[in-house]
């Protein structure tokens, strides 16, 4: 059974996960599968705070070993994605901002 797609809106983000991509703005972006994973824990919860332990608990079913892992899949996929679409939220942690992401 295929998931259906989610749709994050303002920067139209469809997650594809059968395909470990996304498409903006009908433009087609691979992400390697932390990337893919991280966005779409991000993605259940627009504009709620992650903090980087519960992100690597939440999408990678792994234990904190080191935190910097996280910042730098994030810095990727604000590179893939653009600068906006994930916010830190200083000493608490990441969300996706709400503006650009409403799950349709």
């Amino acid at each position: 059974m295929q998931k259906p797609e989610k749709k994050l809106q303002g920067t139209v983000i469809t997650l594809q996960s059968d395909e470990l991509s996304v498409k903006v703005n009908h433009k087609t972006i691979a992400l390697t599968q932390q990337e893919y994973l991280l966005l779409e824990t991000l993605a259940t919860n627009p504009g709620e705070i992650f903090s980087r332990d519960r992100l690597m608990l939440l999408a990678w079913h792994s234990c904190p070993l080191e935190t910097r892992t996280i910042d730098m899949h994030v810095a990727r996929l604000r590179k893939k994605l653009g600068k906006e679409t994930v916010k830190t939220i200083r000493g608490e942690g990441y969300c996706l901002r709400e503006a650009a992401c409403a799950i349709s």
